[in-house]
């Protein structure tokens, strides 16, 4: 087939990333693909990429089998109605942010309506909930994409009166790190160093934590367990607008405890079984670490076997999702 995938760009957020490893996944199983961007956007030079890319103008005449649209916000609803292909499609990143994806997501899917060769999906088991798809045949669940593989660590040996605590800072408002960092800053328990390791896409501003924090920008995502395996726990926190939260699985299938909150973990996060879940709220978060802290029993039980880790990584693997992807889409 003769795919296109029609995003905003192609840096290192979680749906440009996405999309690189869409395409890396489509070529290895032999299907042409070309990623098509903005015309204003701009190779770096030092990026190898692995399919074609191009602008939006310069696939006007061309033809596709399938055309996936990434973001709407960024991407231009008057190519997208026009580009020359058979079946076109979106894919929903994000839940119930009304002021600025979902009514351009709903704007996209309310045009082609009726129509027999579109196609939408979601990456989180609720996104049927937030968008109007009635008249839409084909609406299909495309939930997962996990960068590396199992690891088969156990719990780790803590050091005296020191808890190391991973968490992401990217997109501080978004991925709740300052709901983390408030959390953070309440410990009660006296005598314990906390030991607080965070990584970013983009550069991240820290102000007002109490105790330091070692940050990693841009890490390369197949050397992510290095950061993950530094912590006692992993703290995963988002709002009602993620969709998936590849960050937290990533972190149990490297043998790491997870406290996680619902949004975005709904597909695979159980409560102590192998995860803990709070809401979305310093004080409950800062209460979770806590108990975790002092209860070791509860976060060997956390520390889900390897033969789950594999299972996780199975299911929601890229591989996984693009073999997904092709059996909606393939004549």
């Amino acid at each position: 087939m003769k795919i296109g995938f029609y995003t905003a760009g192609l840096g290192i957020s979680g749906g440009n990333k996405r999309v690189l490893r869409f395409a890396q996944e489509l070529v290895k199983l032999s299907h042409s693909v070309t990623v098509i961007v903005p015309h204003s956007f701009r190779e770096r030079e030092t990026v190898i990429y692995p399919c074609r890319v191009a602008n939006e103008k310069d696939v006007m005449n061309e033809e596709f089998d399938f055309i996936l649209g990434m973001n709407p916000v960024y991407c231009s609803f008057k190519y997208f109605s026009k580009f020359k292909v058979k079946k076109r499609g979106i894919y929903i990143l994000h839940l119930n942010d009304k002021g600025k994806y979902s009514p351009a997501y709903q704007k996209w899917i309310n045009y082609f309506k009726g129509s027999e060769n579109f196609y939408v999906f979601g990456n989180n088991p609720d996104w049927k909930k937030y968008y109007d798809v009635e008249g839409i045949k084909n609406t299909y669940d495309l939930i997962g994409g996990i960068d590396i593989k199992p690891r088969k660590n156990k719990l780790r040996k803590r050091k005296k009166n020191v808890f190391s605590i991973v968490c992401n800072a990217s997109s501080l408002e978004w991925k709740g790190f300052e709901i983390v960092k408030n959390a953070l800053n309440r410990w009660r328990i006296k005598d314990v160093f906390l030991d607080v390791i965070a990584f970013a896409v983009g550069k991240a501003e820290i102000y007002d934590s109490r105790w330091p924090i070692k940050l990693y920008y841009n890490f390369p995502y197949e050397k992510m367990p290095e950061i993950y395996m530094q912590g006692d726990v992993f703290v995963y926190c988002e709002d009602k607008q993620a969709g998936w939260g590849n960050t937290a699985i990533e972190a149990m299938i490297c043998g790491v405890p997870v406290i996680c909150t619902k949004w975005g973990t709904t597909a695979y996060a159980k409560h102590l079984e192998n995860a803990y879940i709070v809401e979305n709220d310093a004080t409950d978060l800062r209460n979770a670490i806590e108990k975790l802290y002092l209860d070791i029993k509860l976060r060997k039980k956390l520390i889900i076997p390897y033969r789950d880790r594999v299972k996780l990584f199975n299911e929601f693997s890229y591989n996984r999702l693009v073999l997904k992807f092709l059996k909606h889409v393939e004549y």
